[in-house]
């Protein structure tokens, strides 16, 4: 469990160390940080019947 970091801001050096640091949870950087957040809104969408 943690944070999982999507997005091309995401790629920024050091945001998850940071993130880490600052929150006491660990993060990290998802596997295909630009098409993430375009998966998770197609997997809401069906949850819901869109």
């Amino acid at each position: 469990e943690g944070i999982l970091l999507s997005g091309g801001a995401s790629l920024m050096p050091g945001l998850a160390d940071f993130i880490q640091q600052s929150t006491g949870v660990p993060a990290r950087l998802a596997e295909h940080p630009f098409s993430a957040p375009c998966q998770g809104a197609g997997m809401a969408a069906q949850m819901r019947n869109c």
